[in-house]
């Protein structure tokens, strides 16, 4: 390494090179190392500088050999501040010298030992001597034959020393040239022939030190410093300074042959290092594309879609362009399509590519020739052996004898009055459908095809100047007829079933009867009879609507029938039957069916088929007004009064379309004057088998036979009496809510009906119930829902059962409490459900004796969950002496009462009070009220008007 104090007054040497390129700002930009490469060879180096669309041969290198190794090689700088990649790397000195950092302003390097030796005498030294007018000291060449595609090459590079930036201006300026000789080349004076093309861009002034740089201290003044880097502190390049954005250019001839000569040289003296990085040489070879005149990427189509060559040349310049082409393909030039220049494939066609432009088109039209044959092709070639560049650009173009657009599917099949079928065209740009009337859109690419009537659907597709039309065929199927369904009977009995009846049901057509709107399934589909079908509704407890959903078992076309049909059913009942009322219904499932009087509503009887399908079921009662005497079969009524047996003043005759096979449950309904009249004529006649101790006395006689006339006697000798004891019994008013009118019920089970009649008959009457229940009741409890009853005797009684119910029809049991066995005084027992149930809740006690046999006591209705209600509740709960009601209401209720009763159902404390909209206290005390449990109960307009509570006073 030398100081500058060791320099002496240096010539100046210039860079000659031919360029074009674009200013940028003069930033450094730090980057990581640049790498050197000193040990390849000259046929490596040649291949790394070979660009698209040249041939390089005939490569030879002179450079002198320093004390340490070469002073060329190749380079990698992607990770480097030079703004170029890869390629050649010559230099004055060493090539690893180029690596960074920057930490030597005077880094250099020479062959021998003398530093001020000079050359000896060579053509290139007289070149470079007579080109700059300086002495040549060292230098590094690299030279080969290159033929290019195009009519132009080209290459980046960076020319970086060591001299910049302290010596600017003065006589040390090494020197780097790029000499190209040549057909059409016009030499630059001194150099023998060769033109160098290492300039400044658009001028004829070499690229050297002195005319790229920005000033001695890189302040200025600048000399085309946009096309300067200063380096100074650099981390990946060593040279103090370098150019950029510099390119060497030349216009050749297309696959001629040229000599390049890369060159750089020590000017001056030997002493610091220059060096020239040159990348990929390229040509701008003409390149050929093909398509379709529709510009989508097509083939051509005889007749309607010419093909479309497109030659384009990969520098526009100012100078038109002739290229040489080859036509080959299965399809014949001058028989499938206008003859081209030579029929003969083998001569070149030219095309030219006009002066300023980039391409030139070669368009061919296929003649229609109307010969069904496979598809062919046009072959366009820039191939020319003669070439050492390459062949050049090949392209193929299909010829059709059609778009041969696509239509899926094919055909179709659909049902009258469905949503159509879907139809997609293919193989086009636009498409054109009809008929207009029968398609969702007339155009597109996909429609909904839904004709009235089997027909074609067209699709015209267009593509380029080519338009052909594909048909679908669509077949459609006719829809079910659109029957007019109706219900028998329109009002079904409360909880009963009715028929859909479908009058005119096709043969082939099944029919599904559904809920409306929600379209459930109601039991299977019936296949149509050609007549009338009949389809059952499940159990009806409120007024539903039905429809009717038809389809062919054959095409599958269905449709819902238009109309629908809704079956009511009776309110609560008003009144306990009492004028020979009857009602039919049809009966089945397992829940209670209630037969009331059309038009009145009145409650004849109730049937709980217990999962049994009865058909059709007529019930009748006949009201006799007066208890009847009927004397026992055989008997003289006037002689023997004890065997007189006094029945109800009515009596019931139930006909079914189906007798059950398994037992069912009935009930009749009673008003309370019925029985009271009856205890009193039984009371005084003289068979002391049919008094009457209560309603639970009541047993019944059926009668099987052939004599269901009304009167009691015909049946003896010819019918058969059958006597049942009661499964239950209890106020109308406990099983229907709402219902207004005093009336009493008994429950039988029975294993059939005919003619029935309710009377006394104490020696046949069944063995007294277990128990006798005081009092049963659920009310709402600090911990849920408190079940409370007190039974006034028990007789072999093992246990109770507590059941629930949301609906009175589907009962679980919850809880089961252990009977006394044998009671003669009253207990009292409860139990709470902690977990009840949202809204009104439903619950029964059942009770179980020892050998099996129970008895099911009416229900009791409770709500004591939050809701959009009137609420209320006791507090302290205990009571010790004072409490305060709360009454949250939703309404006013003037005159109304909070009573207390006692376990046994006694009313044992009243108030009268008045409830306004909102929240009420009501201070009360207990008034001697002794030590227990208490249910307290609010009353208005005779109604309970909230769930009663249970009170415990202390």
């Amino acid at each position: 390494m030398f100081s500058l104090s060791t320099f002496i007054t240096r010539p100046i040497c210039y860079t000659y090179i031919l360029l074009t390129g674009f200013v940028f700002s003069q930033n450094l930009t730090v980057r990581a190392q640049l790498t050197v490469n000193e040990s390849q060879s000259a046929s490596q180096l040649a291949s790394l500088i070979t660009g698209t669309g040249v041939a390089i041969s005939n490569v030879s290198v002179t450079c002198a050999t320093t004390n340490n190794g070469r002073g060329y090689g190749s380079y990698n700088a992607t990770s480097s501040n030079l703004n170029i990649t890869e390629g050649l790397l010559l230099t004055t000195g060493r090539a690893n010298t180029a690596i960074g950092p920057n930490n030597s302003g005077s880094a250099g390097s020479w062959s021998g030992n003398n530093e001020n030796a000079t050359l000896p005498s060579s053509s290139t030294k007289t070149l470079l001597q007579n080109y700059s007018g300086k002495t040549v000291y060292e230098f590094c060449k690299f030279e080969f034959d290159i033929v290019p595609q195009g009519d132009s090459i080209i290459f980046d590079y960076v020319f970086a020393s060591e001299e910049y930036n302290e010596w600017v201006g003065s006589n040390y300026n090494d020197m780097f040239g790029f000499f190209i000789s040549g057909p059409g080349i016009t030499g630059d004076a001194n150099a023998g022939g060769r033109k160098n093309l290492a300039k400044i861009p658009n001028t004829n002034t070499p690229v050297s030190i002195n005319t790229v740089n920005n000033g001695t201290n890189n302040n200025g003044p600048c000399n085309n410093c946009g096309y300067f880097q200063n380096n100074s502190n650099g981390t990946s390049v060593q040279y103090d300074g370098f150019t950029r954005n510099l390119k060497a250019k030349s216009a050749v001839q297309p696959c001629s042959t040229y000599h390049l000569e890369l060159i750089v040289a020590d000017c001056g003296d030997r002493k610091y290092d220059s060096g020239v990085f040159i990348e990929k040489i390229r040509s701008n070879a003409v390149t050929v594309t093909g398509a379709s005149i529709a510009g989508i990427g097509y083939d051509a189509v005889e007749g309607c879609n010419a093909g479309v060559f497109t030659f384009t040349r990969g520098t526009v310049t100012n100078k038109p362009l002739t290229v040489n082409y080859w036509l080959s393909g299965t399809a014949l030039n001058g028989v499938d399509y206008p003859l081209v220049g030579s029929i003969l494939p083998i001569v070149p066609r030219t095309i030219t590519i006009p002066a300023n432009q980039a391409s030139a088109t070669l368009t061919i039209n296929a003649y229609a020739d109307g010969i069904p044959e496979p598809a062919e092709n046009i072959n366009v070639s820039l191939f020319n052996t003669s070439c050492p560049a390459g062949p050049g650009s090949q392209v193929s173009i299909n010829v059709r004898d059609s778009i041969f657009p696509t239509l899926t599917p094919a055909s179709g099949t659909i049902c009258q009055g469905s949503t159509g079928i879907q139809l997609t065209a293919g193989n086009a740009s636009n498409y054109t459908w009809g008929p207009a009337a029968d398609v969702s859109s007339t155009t597109g690419t996909t429609v909904t095809a839904n004709p009235s009537v089997s027909k074609n659907i067209t699709v015209t597709a267009n593509l380029g100047g080519c338009a052909e039309s594909k048909s679908a065929y669509i077949t459609v199927n006719p829809a079910p007829a659109d029957l007019v369904p109706n219900a028998y009977p329109a009002e079904a009995c409360l909880g009963g079933t009715a028929q859909i009846r479908v009058p005119g049901s096709a043969n082939g057509v099944s029919y599904q009867l559904r809920t409306s709107p929600s379209n459930a399934n109601v039991g299977p589909a019936v296949n149509g009879n050609g007549g009338m079908l009949s389809m059952m509704t499940g159990n009806i407890f409120a007024a539903q609507t039905f429809n009717v959903y038809a389809t062919n078992t054959v095409t599958g076309c269905a449709r819902q029938l238009s109309n629908t049909v809704t079956v009511t059913v009776p309110g609560t009942p008003s009144q306990v039957a009492n004028h020979n009322d009857a009602r039919g219904c049809f009966t089945s499932g397992s829940n209670w069916v209630h037969f009331t009087q059309p038009g009145t509503n009145r409650i004849i009887a109730s049937i709980n088929p217990n999962g049994q399908d009865l058909g059709w079921v007529d019930v009748q009662e006949f009201v006799n007004g007066s208890p009847i005497n009927v004397p026992a079969c055989g008997t003289n009524p006037a002689t023997q009064p004890e065997f007189i047996t006094a029945a109800l003043g009515r009596r019931w005759v139930v006909d079914p379309q189906t007798q059950p096979s398994a037992n069912v449950n009935i009930r009749f309904y009673i008003n309370n004057t019925d029985f009271t009249t009856l205890q009193a004529a039984a009371d005084v006649n003289s068979n002391p088998n049919d008094n009457l101790s209560g309603i639970a006395s009541l047993g019944l006689s059926k009668y099987s036979g052939a004599n269901e006339d009304g009167d009691f006697s015909n049946n003896c000798g010819n019918g058969t009496t059958l006597l049942f004891g009661q499964a239950q019994n209890g106020t109308v008013s406990s099983l229907i809510n709402g219902f207004n009118s005093a009336g009493r019920y008994v429950e039988y089970v029975i294993p059939s009906f005919s003619e029935m009649w309710l009377h006394g008959f104490s020696p046949s009457a069944p063995s007294p119930l277990p128990i006798e229940l005081k009092s049963f009741d659920a009310v709402c409890g600090n911990n849920g829902v408190e079940v409370l009853w007190t039974t006034a005797s028990e007789s072999n009684n093992e246990y109770f059962s507590i059941e629930r119910s949301a609906d009175m029809n589907a009962w679980e049991e919850i809880a089961r409490v252990a009977g006394a066995g044998n009671s003669n005084g009253d207990l009292s027992y409860s139990y709470t459900d902690t977990r009840p149930l949202a809204g009104v809740a439903y619950y029964r006690l059942k009770q179980t004796d020892y050998n099996g046999d129970n008895e099911i006591f009416a229900p009791k209705s409770v709500s004591c969950t939050a809701g959009a209600e009137s609420t209320w509740s006791v507090y302290p709960n205990p009571v010790s002496d004072v409490f305060t009601v709360k009454i949250a209401s939703l309404n006013d209720m003037a005159g109304a009462r909070i009573q207390m009763l006692d376990m046994s159902g006694k009313t044992v404390k009243e108030s009268n009070v008045n409830i306004s909209e909102g929240e009420n206290y009501i201070q009360m005390n207990r008034d001697g009220l002794a030590a227990g449990s208490y249910i307290i109960r609010l009353m208005h307009n005779s109604n309970q008007a909230l769930s009663p509570l249970r009170v415990i006073i202390r």
